[in-house]
């Protein structure tokens, strides 16, 4: 990199300050320029966290049985996991959930 730019990650792009630069500044305009305090940008931003819901959608269901979602969907189908629906959306409650994997001797 030259002079003192760091690169800043966002998602997979990698970005140098001289894309932030404003109008005027930098370019092929002739007259030099201080550098934009974009350019000194040096942060990068975490990903989103997301939280642990109370209701769970089939994607989230399957992801927590590690089986596909079309077997979430067979287990919801045939009675085994109990589910609300939302518009045009499934349901899973996360009591349910836990119900349906708790060992059937502790109930």
């Amino acid at each position: 990199m030259p002079g003192n730019l760091t690169p800043l990650s966002l998602g997979s792009t990698r970005y140098t300050g001289k894309q932030f630069r404003g109008v005027g500044e930098g370019g092929s305009h002739g007259a030099k320029s201080k550098p934009s305090t974009a350019s000194t940008i040096t942060t990068q931003r975490a990903p989103p966290v997301r939280q642990v819901s109370a209701v769970l959608t089939v994607r989230d269901v399957a992801a927590l049985l590690q089986v596909s979602t079309a077997t979430v969907y067979e287990l919801i189908a045939r009675g085994d996991l109990p589910s609300q629906r939302v518009l045009n959306s499934i349901r899973v409650r996360r009591e349910d959930l836990e119900a349906f994997t708790r060992p059937a001797d502790s109930v």
